[in-house]
Order: structure tokens, then C-alpha cells, then sequence
């Protein structure tokens, strides 16, 4: 897929979960000229040092920035810090 010149491919906003599937932990949109959106693996370590037990996100494209989604978003993805996520 090729993108226009000011477009990005777009990670949006991580949302993390606790032990007790509550959502107390983001972090924002993230963009990339390439497919493959580039997430700083810092991220999920801070998400662990936070003991957050999920990390949820989808992802689109994004026309000048991450903020304006032009495409329609990935079914939302989640990865579970240790183990599979269960709250949905």
C-alpha cells in the first residue's frame, strides 16, 4: 500500500489494564513512514514496572499526524504482560 506524501501509518493510543481490568495507563498515538509502526520497547517495560496486566490498540492511517485518522482502524489487539489477557 502506498501512502500519499503526508501520510502515516499510525499505532493508536496503547491503553493498559491492570490486574483488576480497570484502564489506568496510555500511551499517545505513534506514527511511522514504514508499516511496520516502531513502538520503543521502554514502553511495555514502564507498562510492567506499572503492573499493568494488558495492552490494548488498534491501528489506521493517518493524514499530517497521528491525531487525524483517515482510514478505518484494526480490530483493537491485545497483549497480555505475562500471560493472555481474559476480560473481554
Amino acid at each position: 500500500m502506498d501512502l500519499d506524501y503526508d501520510e502515516l501509518y499510525c499505532l493508536n493510543t496503547l491503553r493498559g489494564f491492570d490486574q483488576t481490568n480497570t484502564e489506568n495507563w496510555s500511551f499517545p498515538p505513534t506514527g511511522n513512514k514504514e508499516p511496520t509502526v516502531a513502538i520503543d520497547a521502554n514502553v511495555f517495560r514502564v507498562a510492567k514496572a506499572q503492573d499493568m496486566r494488558c495492552i490494548v490498540w488498534s491501528a489506521g492511517i493517518g493524514k499530517g499526524s497521528c491525531e487525524n485518522i483517515i482510514s478505518h482502524s484494526t480490530e483493537e489487539r491485545v497483549i497480555g504482560l505475562p500471560q493472555p489477557c481474559k476480560f473481554r
